[in-house]
């Protein structure tokens, strides 16, 4: 009983940001009431604790390990895009902005950086159910070199491809 009630306040936080993470999608989303997404969120999240009850490590093992690959790309872009640009093109940020469309990056290097990164990922991950084709010439079992080769991947691609972005573009 005390761990239900446990995880029940844990799932407090999420939950109320996920209504916040919706709206921040566009000026639509944004027209939608809070509890709304909210309960969409908890419905989602329900169904999906419900069809993975039996296999949830196996969810979670197989799941997290493609998160971490998608964080390590995304940490590359946003720190290139904070030291090498924000530092020298901009001197700070314009808090002001985040919702003026026209004053936002097109997202075209960061969204082209990803999939290099995400392909350097692929090629030297060593998973379960999947080891690439770098990755299986290191041993017998492959040695996972996805987190590392999609970073550096992801952040040497993003590099130019936000220069030509800010020079075609001008944001």
């Amino acid at each position: 009983m005390v761990a239900a009630l446990g995880l029940i306040a844990n799932m407090v936080p999420p939950v109320y940001s996920s209504g916040i993470d919706f709206q921040i999608l566009g000026r639509y989303p944004a027209l939608i009431p809070r509890f709304v997404w909210n309960t969409f969120g908890v419905v989602a999240f329900a169904a999906c604790a419900l069809a993975g009850r039996n296999s949830l490590s196996a969810i979670f093992t197989n799941f997290l390990a493609l998160m971490g690959y998608w964080v390590a790309i995304w940490i590359a872009i946003t720190l290139v895009e904070q030291f090498v640009f924000r530092r020298r093109w901009t001197p700070r940020f314009e808090w002001s902005d985040w919702d003026k469309q026209g004053k936002l990056p097109l997202g075209i290097a960061a969204l082209i950086a990803f999939c290099v990164g995400w392909v350097g990922a692929v090629l030297c991950m060593s998973q379960y159910y999947f080891i690439g084709p770098l990755a299986r010439l290191i041993g017998e079992d492959g040695g996972d070199m996805g987190n590392y080769v999609g970073f550096a991947m992801a952040a040497v691609a993003y590099a130019p491809l936000r220069w030509w972005e800010l020079r075609r573009f001008g944001r």
